[in-house]
């Protein structure tokens, strides 16, 4: 039988794995529709400076709007931990582009980095710095279309939350 998150959510098969939990393709019930489900780890959600960050990474993406930044639409508790409830992406990581097609074609490479600058500005200018952008954390749809990911050591303008000196994430 599959999991059921938030009696909403039924967990279609694991997606990723990621240091601070899993991802999930799931089935949302009440929209008829396949989303994916961010799940903190049990261990990291017993540490309270984490499950906060965890929580602000979702508030601070659900009041987001970009073309180029995954959606996020909700956070469920579940059991003993947190989910981020977002948009399921079509494709592949930028990483995963590129290690399989090697070097990707200059048009391409200017018409993907223009797309994250847009992205990276949006969220700018709403006090979120992503601080971990990378070819993992940009996901390339089947039609070109690059979304910024992962949001989880973000800086909020407005966190008291501060990341340690000596500290890896």
């Amino acid at each position: 039988m599959p999991e059921i998150i938030a009696d909403k959510y039924e967990v279609i098969e694991t997606i990723g794995r990621g240091g601070m939990g899993t991802v999930y393709k799931a089935f949302q019930r009440s929209m008829d529709r396949i989303v994916a489900v961010k799940m903190l780890s049990e261990d990291l959600a017993s540490d309270p400076e984490f499950r906060t960050r965890f929580q602000q990474e979702g508030q601070g993406l659900g009041k987001l709007s970009h073309p180029n930044i995954v959606s996020v639409y909700d956070i469920e508790p579940h059991k003993h931990t947190f989910c981020i409830i977002m948009e399921y992406l079509e494709g592949e990581t930028l990483q995963a582009k590129i290690d399989r097609d090697g070097a990707l074609p200059e048009a391409m490479i200017v018409g993907l980095g223009t797309q994250v600058a847009r992205a990276l500005n949006y969220a700018h200018s709403r006090g979120i710095i992503h601080r971990d952008i990378k070819p993992d954390n940009i996901y390339v749809t089947p039609d070109g279309v690059a979304k910024v990911m992962d949001f989880g050591i973000a800086r909020f303008r407005e966190s008291k939350l501060k990341t340690q000196t000596g500290i890896s994430m």
